[in-house]
């Protein structure tokens, strides 16, 4: 059973380009995971970095959806800049920050950029 990242999140060169891939494809969350069988909010999770991801069987149904061979999802993922999956944490990192919390950390940001 994959384990559930709330409080570690990973995002993945694989989970970013299943998003893109999706995003591309003019699909949503629900049509994808309708069509696999899976709840929305699985789907979700794994490109949210807050699931590994699934299994190849459960990949091979999610890349159909975007007519995609594994083969071309892997050679896809060789161009997939990994500072992509950097910038995703922060930002994904950021939205849950309070208002409080995230004004402590542009003034923190600035003090360095200062001096």
């Amino acid at each position: 059973m994959k384990k559930r990242r709330t409080d570690n999140i990973k995002i993945s060169p694989e989970a970013i380009l299943l998003r893109r891939l999706r995003e591309s494809s003019n699909l949503s969350i629900r049509e994808v995971a309708s069509s696999i069988g899976k709840s929305e909010s699985y789907l979700r999770h794994i490109e949210k970095g807050r699931l590994d991801l699934p299994s190849k069987e459960v990949l091979l149904r999610v890349l159909e959806n975007y007519n995609i061979s594994y083969h071309q999802f892997k050679h896809r993922l060789r161009f997939i800049d990994h500072s992509d999956a950097i910038k995703d944490y922060a930002f994904e990192l950021v939205k849950r920050l309070s208002n409080d919390q995230l004004r402590l950390v542009i003034r923190f940001l600035k003090s360095i950029l200062e001096n």
